[in-house]
Protein backbone atom coordinates (compact mmCIF):
# COMPACT_ATOMS: atom_id res chain seq x y z
CA UNK A 1 0.00 0.00 0.00
CA UNK A 2 0.95 3.65 -0.71
CA UNK A 3 0.77 6.08 2.59
CA UNK A 4 -2.46 8.04 0.50
CA UNK A 5 -3.84 4.24 1.20
CA UNK A 6 -3.94 2.99 -2.08
CA UNK A 7 -2.65 -0.39 -3.80
CA UNK A 8 0.69 0.07 -4.73
CA UNK A 9 0.87 0.04 -8.89
CA UNK A 10 4.20 -1.72 -11.48
CA UNK A 11 4.87 2.25 -11.10
CA UNK A 12 5.01 2.71 -7.40
CA UNK A 13 8.25 0.07 -6.98
CA UNK A 14 10.92 1.70 -8.09
CA UNK A 15 12.39 3.66 -4.68
CA UNK A 16 9.67 2.16 -2.42
CA UNK A 17 12.34 0.63 -0.17
CA UNK A 18 11.95 3.38 2.39
CA UNK A 19 8.17 2.85 3.47
CA UNK A 20 6.03 -0.39 3.10
CA UNK A 21 2.50 -0.99 4.32
CA UNK A 22 0.99 -4.33 4.31
CA UNK A 23 -2.49 -5.62 4.75
CA UNK A 24 -2.30 -9.10 6.07
CA UNK A 25 -5.29 -11.83 6.94
CA UNK A 26 -5.35 -15.23 7.37
CA UNK A 27 -4.98 -16.98 3.98
CA UNK A 28 -7.73 -18.68 2.11
CA UNK A 29 -10.57 -16.04 3.83
CA UNK A 30 -13.23 -15.10 1.80
CA UNK A 31 -13.40 -11.79 -0.01
CA UNK A 32 -16.33 -10.44 2.13
CA UNK A 33 -14.49 -10.93 5.37
CA UNK A 34 -11.13 -10.35 3.90
CA UNK A 35 -10.50 -7.60 6.70
CA UNK A 36 -12.02 -9.27 9.56
CA UNK A 37 -9.22 -9.95 11.95
CA UNK A 38 -6.81 -8.17 9.91
CA UNK A 39 -3.63 -6.69 10.17
CA UNK A 40 -1.61 -3.48 8.98
CA UNK A 41 2.25 -3.53 9.04
CA UNK A 42 4.07 -0.24 8.27
CA UNK A 43 7.54 -0.61 8.15
CA UNK A 44 9.72 2.90 8.16
CA UNK A 45 13.14 3.22 7.51
CA UNK A 46 12.94 6.76 6.10
CA UNK A 47 11.80 10.28 7.74
CA UNK A 48 8.36 10.32 9.57
CA UNK A 49 5.22 9.93 7.63
CA UNK A 50 1.08 9.87 7.31
CA UNK A 51 0.15 7.00 6.27
CA UNK A 52 -3.55 6.75 5.24
CA UNK A 53 -5.13 3.48 6.51
CA UNK A 54 -7.32 0.99 4.45
CA UNK A 55 -11.30 1.93 5.45
CA UNK A 56 -12.49 -0.92 7.85
CA UNK A 57 -15.37 -2.84 6.96
CA UNK A 58 -18.65 -1.99 8.71
CA UNK A 59 -18.25 -2.68 12.32
CA UNK A 60 -14.81 -2.55 13.10
CA UNK A 61 -11.90 0.06 13.46
CA UNK A 62 -7.98 0.05 13.87
CA UNK A 63 -6.33 0.12 16.58
CA UNK A 64 -2.73 0.50 16.95
CA UNK A 65 -1.11 -2.42 19.53
CA UNK A 66 2.51 -1.85 18.30
CA UNK A 67 4.75 1.32 17.50
CA UNK A 68 8.40 0.75 18.22
CA UNK A 69 8.95 5.01 18.33
CA UNK A 70 7.21 5.26 21.76
CA UNK A 71 8.56 4.10 25.30
CA UNK A 72 5.59 1.83 25.66
CA UNK A 73 5.59 -0.16 22.72
CA UNK A 74 1.90 -1.40 23.37
CA UNK A 75 -0.81 1.09 22.79
CA UNK A 76 -4.33 1.25 22.61
CA UNK A 77 -4.82 4.37 20.64
CA UNK A 78 -7.32 4.69 17.45
CA UNK A 79 -6.18 6.45 14.78
CA UNK A 80 -8.96 7.88 12.52
CA UNK A 81 -8.48 7.59 9.06
CA UNK A 82 -4.62 8.18 8.97
CA UNK A 83 -1.65 7.33 11.34
CA UNK A 84 1.67 9.13 11.82
CA UNK A 85 4.51 6.54 11.28
CA UNK A 86 7.86 8.18 12.99
CA UNK A 87 11.30 7.81 11.19
CA UNK A 88 13.01 4.76 11.60
CA UNK A 89 9.96 2.92 13.26
CA UNK A 90 7.34 0.04 12.97
CA UNK A 91 3.48 0.37 13.77
CA UNK A 92 1.18 -2.85 13.74
CA UNK A 93 -2.44 -1.77 13.92
CA UNK A 94 -5.33 -4.81 14.57
CA UNK A 95 -8.59 -4.28 12.50
CA UNK A 96 -11.16 -4.91 15.90
CA UNK A 97 -14.37 -5.20 16.39
CA UNK A 98 -16.30 -1.78 17.64
CA UNK A 99 -17.66 -1.99 21.51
Amino acid sequence: WRPDGQPMTPEDWPGAAILCAELRSASGTPAYAQQEGALYLIFNQGAEKTVTLPYPMAGRHWVKRIDTAEADAATNETPSGQVDVDAQSVVVLVLEPNA
